[in-house]
């Protein structure tokens, strides 16, 4: 069975690599954010989830999802959400009761299937769940652990109980003396001649020890209730990796990773970029050498630098809310900021926005995709 999920928002990197590095449980469509498109989509593709893949959304564009959750192309369908905290909480505001669940940025793609599954799963019911059994250690047979007072007559048998054809003695009262197993006495050896052999006592018999308490097989005799205790070790073990994925040390709630806050001896870079993969990359490039920390927009660069310090700053050059001739004109203001070299990332090949650029007087730039060898030899000249 595959679970089909339904995805909007202009998250496009997390859309795109759900299209391509997904696994085979899930199926994956796309739609604009129009109310029209979403209700078209919900009544042809008939998904389990809708998945909003948030990135600086527009509050408005939440406001007619309780509106789309009560739709009846939508009964049966989850409402997922994956963001940053600030992003996620802002939708769960303006649109409560609305989003099953939410999946904090930085995730991977494996991650995010892991999470979808363990909720679909956790979905599964069993209709009724037999008490577990245990065997009576008077009796010898196995009775359910329940309170309901025993049945007088011919009972119907337990089901799943095993029988005893050979049941055990009851046990002997407590002030009731045990005989000795074996009874007979032990031969007294004969006197010889000029030597005595001393009389050995008898041992007595250890008295007999009641029957040990035995477990019943733990087999469930329904097979949806061997189904629900398959799900539920899968989703225990599924739950596990979803912790251990979302304890990974990369950026945290507020989508700055400062793990590395420049006090090593190390140089240390800050890295400004509204696009996690290029900040994971550039931080692979760099790591072997740097000491480096990542920020998703400036705003976090600005705060960043506000307690810790860098040698030097990588800033994209295009960003939404603010860009990164934006952020530079602030670095420049601020004395505290106004001596670290900026370098920027752009994606710009036209020669006179390249130039346009160049005017507020950074120490470089850069052209996407970034080239290794060129990154590390444009940093080195500036910082060593």
């Amino acid at each position: 069975m595959k679970y089909k999920i339904l995805l909007t928002g202009s998250k496009k990197t997390i859309i795109d690599d759900l299209f391509t590095k997904s696994g085979s449980l899930f199926e994956y469509q796309s739609t604009s954010s129009r109310f029209e498109d979403i209700v078209s989509h919900l009544n042809s593709f008939r998904p389990n989830a809708f998945l909003y893949c948030l990135n600086h959304e527009a509050p408005e564009s939440f406001l007619r999802m309780p509106e789309l959750k009560k739709h009846p192309a939508a009964a049966n369908t989850a409402f997922f959400a994956v963001g940053t905290r600030g992003e996620c909480d802002t939708y769960t505001r303006t649109a409560p009761d609305v989003v099953n669940m939410v999946m904090e940025t930085p995730i991977t793609i494996s991650a995010m299937e892991e999470k979808m599954k363990t909720y679909f799963l956790s979905l599964i019911k069993p209709a009724f769940v037999a008490p577990p059994l245990q065997m009576n250690a008077a009796a010898g047979s196995a009775v359910s652990n329940t309170n309901t007072p025993p049945v007088s007559g011919n009972a119907a048998p337990v089901p799943g109980a095993v029988s005893n054809p050979n049941p055990a003695p009851a046990a002997p009262a407590a002030n009731t003396p045990v005989p000795p197993a074996n009874t007979a006495k032990e031969p007294v050896p004969s006197k010889t001649a000029g030597a005595a052999q001393p009389q050995q006592a008898a041992t007595p018999a250890a008295p007999a020890q009641p029957p040990k308490q035995q477990k019943a097989p733990a087999v469930p005799e329904d097979p949806n209730d061997a189904l629900l205790q398959a799900l539920t070790e899968h989703v225990g073990e599924a739950a596990k990796v979803i912790e251990a994925v979302e304890n990974l040390p990369l950026l945290d709630e507020d989508g700055i990773d400062d793990s590395d806050d420049g006090t090593s001896r190390r140089k240390h870079i800050l890295v400004v970029d509204d696009d996690s993969r290029m900040l994971k990359i550039i931080k692979r490039h760099l790591a072997d050498k740097y000491d480096v920390a990542t920020a998703l927009n400036g705003r976090l660069a600005l705060k960043f630098l506000e307690t810790k310090k860098t040698d030097l700053i990588l800033l994209d050059y295009e960003m939404p809310l603010e860009n990164g001739p934006s952020i530079l004109k602030k670095l420049k203001e601020n004395p505290y900021t106004h001596d670290i070299p900026v370098i920027f990332l752009t994606g710009i090949s036209d020669r006179q926005r390249i130039e346009k650029a160049l005017v507020l007087k950074p120490q470089g730039y850069l052209l996407k995709p970034i080239d290794h060898i060129k990154l590390l030899s444009t940093i080195s000249k500036l910082i060593g």
